[in-house]
């Protein structure tokens, strides 16, 4: 299971081609291009909701290097062919907020006037969790197995490459003690943040038992998802038909302060 920006500003983003644009603070989606200035000749005025310099604009992060923005329009007070214009940072933005600035160079050699925009990355995406394939616990013998964070799920971010990631809780859908299945428990020791024991064992008189161990994943930005994998002990085989679990019959919380 997977535990699982956008005002397109009129004419603007049809100038800026694939970027999508704001200004006043609303939030886009941005594709990986360096930021360059569009020179403005003077009497004219920029496409409505594009980028200009004086403004803001707000992006969501698409990469572990941040985002990028395509064009800031920049109004010019002389014929655009007579002059360039330089951008401070061309990009890529990290989340936060960045100032840019631009100049314009005239064609005699001289600097013509500066101008000052800014530009917020967010990062609004939540964490990918996805659950390995069910693991089985064979023989039924009523050893334990330990279980890793990583054989349970794994997880990506668009912006975060380090995201934090722990165990929640592990549940069993049959008792520690019941009809037929010895006389041991407990079934879920040594819980930790990152791993936890688990007992191959399940009723003789049933369909088999299934652990479910639950994730949390958190990105620097603190978006969060949360996920579960399966581990099953067959009634009959090693990796034979296992119900789906049924209502849990024990839960355990993972140790305070593991994200």
């Amino acid at each position: 299971m997977t535990i699982l920006p956008k005002h397109i500003a009129r004419l603007a983003c049809a100038v800026v081609s694939l970027a999508a644009c704001s200004n006043g603070g609303e939030t886009v989606s941005s594709q990986s291009q360096p930021l360059t200035a569009v020179c403005v000749e003077p009497g004219a005025t920029p496409p409505a909701g594009a980028f200009t310099c004086g403004g803001s604009v707000t992006v969501e992060c698409s990469s572990h290097d941040g985002a990028s923005v395509e064009h800031i329009f920049v109004p010019s007070t002389a014929p655009c062919a007579d002059t360039r214009q330089d951008v401070s940072t061309p990009g890529p933005f990290h989340v936060g907020t960045t100032p840019v600035t631009v100049t314009t160079h005239t064609g005699d050699g001289g600097t013509g006037p500066s101008c000052s925009a800014t530009i917020h990355v967010v990062d609004t995406a939540p964490p990918t969790i996805t659950p390995k394939a069910t693991a089985y616990l064979w023989p039924p013998n009523h050893s334990l197995h330990h279980i890793d964070l990583a054989d349970c799920a794994g997880v990506t971010d668009t912006c975060d490459p380090s995201v934090r990631v722990a165990i929640t809780f592990v549940e069993s859908d049959e008792p520690a003690n019941t009809t037929g299945d010895g006389n041991t428990d407990a079934d879920i020791v040594n819980l930790t943040c990152s791993g936890v024991d688990l007992r191959a064992e399940r009723r003789g008189n049933s369909d088999g038992r299934v652990y479910t161990i639950g994730v949390r994943a958190i990105d620097a930005a603190g978006n969060h998802a949360d996920g579960a994998c399966h581990v099953a002990v067959s009634h009959d085989q090693g990796n034979g038909v296992v119900a789906a679990g049924g209502p849990a019959a024990v839960h355990l919380a993972a140790p305070a302060g593991c994200l």
